[in-house]
């Protein structure tokens, strides 16, 4: 299991997706904000944003942005909801998976959320528009990763699409400071240090 330092302006959450033969199947999402200030985003939505709105609430924050990291139904089944409870937060997805109501999000586009600096990285293979966001503006540095790649492990690609994900996410994510929080869309948070060294899908043979 990788070693994560707790990190004061994120908070994880992470909701059932049970799917035949893998009832345990769950899904992440994040809350981020700069500790002191009111301005929070979040990356990707999963199956129930109650949790994430709740904290929120909590937190007396100002909910501006919702940043997908792709668009298959584990990461957005409660975006009617969230829209609901959070009607003038701000949804971006990515450009080759366009998504009612959202902005569209190109590879190397930059945001500016109160101080949180947020840029878009491509690292498609295990969707079509797969994208992480590199964020900035907290103690380290994070990348919302989606799906593009678990703890010592790597998301699904179709085999035509294999080694140019490998190759996007080598040059989009493991060119990243060492110390950067990776935040994957399952299981648990993890480094690119830690990545770097233990990942069998990237370290050297």
């Amino acid at each position: 299991m990788p070693e994560v330092d707790e990190l004061n302006g994120l908070v994880s959450f992470n909701t059932p997706f049970p799917v035949p033969g893998y009832l345990e199947m769950t899904v992440n999402s994040y809350l981020v904000w700069q500790p002191g200030h009111a301005t929070a985003v979040a990356f990707d939505i999963g199956t129930d944003c109650r949790p994430l709105l709740e904290r929120v609430a909590v937190e007396q924050l100002n909910l501006e942005a919702v940043f997908l990291t792709h668009t298959h139904r584990d990461h957005v089944a409660d975006y009617n909801a969230l829209k609901k409870g959070a009607p003038e937060v701000a949804v971006y997805a990515p450009q080759r998976e366009p998504f009612a109501g959202a902005y569209a999000v190109r590879g190397g586009d930059c945001y500016t959320f109160g101080l949180l600096k947020i840029q878009a990285l491509a690292t498609r293979g295990h969707s079509v528009g797969g994208t992480s966001y590199h964020v900035t503006g907290l103690k380290h540095p994070l990348v919302a990763v989606g799906d593009a790649l678990f703890s010592c492990s790597q998301g699904g690609v179709p085999e035509e699409q294999y080694s140019k994900a490998l190759e996007a996410n080598r040059s989009q994510l493991f060119s990243l400071a060492k110390e950067t929080l990776v935040l994957p869309g399952h299981g648990p948070k993890t480094t690119i240090a830690h990545e770097a060294k233990w990942n069998p899908f990237y370290t050297p043979l």
